[in-house]
């Protein structure tokens, strides 16, 4: 994939979007239409529409009129359906999800996907935060201050909301990458701490494969 921006570089739910798009599509040649919902200001049109797709981009504060207004706890005000839907760090955000979910899931086709993905509340560092401040890493007051984090998505509970809605096959993914002892920053005053706690990660990471990354995906079937 040619990459137009380097957030896309550094983001590895992008790139496993796109190449789990490009998989689906080789699998199945026959479609067409892409809703990227909560696309913020669209960086994955390029990419989906160098592989010869239809694109469209929804989401709740809309930065420029390429992007279309939606509220996923209303109905769809918009007329079409897609093939797939990207769904990138959204359902963490609703107050609803069961809601939400199933007006997103009204818009897919039958045998369609859902590419989604969401912090990792397994994550091995949110795992030492809950037992050393009390709260879980990525969910706590301040994240739902700053970044209204109200739902905690567990794998078990993820996997019950997408079967509740229509969806089949969930298959989950690992996003980022195991905890190295070096990992940056590693010189500095701070370096017998790093040791310690990121030794601690790699046991938790070790003994549980759910807590590699800070952010997990998951790719399910519309029944």
């Amino acid at each position: 994939m040619e990459r137009k921006h380097d957030y896309l570089d550094l983001d590895s739910r992008f790139e496993w979007a796109i190449n789990s798009l490009k998989e689906f599509k080789q699998k199945n040649p026959g479609i067409k239409t892409v809703f990227d919902i909560g696309s913020g200001s669209a960086l994955l049109k390029d990419a989906v529409v160098k592989m010869g797709l239809e694109y469209f981009s929804f989401d709740l504060f809309p930065p420029n009129d390429q992007v279309r207004k939606w509220n996923v706890d209303d109905k769809f005000p918009y007329e079409g359906k897609a093939d797939v839907i990207i769904f990138l760090e959204i359902i963490e955000h609703l107050n609803n999800p069961w809601l939400g979910v199933t007006n997103v899931a009204d818009t897919l086709n039958p045998g369609g996907v859902i590419l989604l993905s969401t912090p990792n509340p397994s994550w091995s560092e949110g795992r030492l935060a809950l037992l050393s401040k009390g709260a879980l890493g990525l969910f706590t007051e301040h994240d739902l201050d700053v970044n209204h984090h109200v739902f905690t998505p567990w794998q078990h509970i993820v996997r019950c909301l997408l079967e509740d809605t229509g969806f089949r096959d969930v298959q989950f993914f690992t996003l980022g990458k195991k905890t190295h002892i070096t990992d940056y920053p590693f010189w500095g005053l701070k370096l017998p701490l790093r040791v310690v706690f990121r030794s601690i990660k790699k046991i938790i990471e070790s003994k549980d494969k759910k807590a590699i990354g800070a952010s997990y995906g998951a790719i399910a079937r519309k029944k």
